[in-house]
């Protein structure tokens, strides 16, 4: 008796060992060829910034083309979609831990914009930075905005 109840614990452990799995990935991105039918624009609410503090910024994805353009983001680590070309220069973090960061399927009609609000930091010394941003809305394609310059005072 005492060998058939070890082996159903020992069988009920391998099953909630078994469904304990960790979480699964976020879905992988799908390949769309880059057909050049998008545009990224970047615009700095605040021509400088002070060293350790942020500047706001709006990011706009417009499709520029005459069909329907579809992208793909996530909910809360949008910031992996998005590259600044300058190491200075990096999104402000998030405002706490992601719960659910679904991807997001965004489809674009011709002449409409997704825009992604965010902040950029920065810690370097004083003096201008000029970069570009880049969005990558699935794999194999990038689109970049035109180039930039920020202030950085003291």
């Amino acid at each position: 008796m005492f060998l058939k109840m070890l082996a159903i614990v020992s069988s009920l452990a391998g099953m909630i060992a078994a469904s304990a799995a960790p979480p699964l990935p976020p879905p992988a991105v799908p390949s769309i060829p880059n057909n050049g039918s998008l545009r990224v624009t970047v615009k700095l609410l605040k021509p400088q910034v002070r060293v350790g503090h942020s500047c706001p910024v709006e990011m706009d994805v417009a499709n520029i083309s005459s069909r329907p353009q579809t992208l793909y983001t996530y909910g809360c680590s949008w910031g992996e979609l998005w590259s600044i070309s300058d190491r200075r220069l990096f999104f402000q973090g998030g405002s706490g831990p992601c719960h659910w960061n679904p991807l997001r399927v965004i489809t674009l009609k011709p002449g409409e914009q997704f825009r992604q609000d965010a902040a950029l930091e920065t810690d370097a010394k004083p003096g201008n930075i000029r970069f570009r941003v880049t969005f990558y809305p699935g794999k194999g394609r990038s689109f970049e905005s035109d180039t930039l310059t920020l202030k950085v005072t003291s």
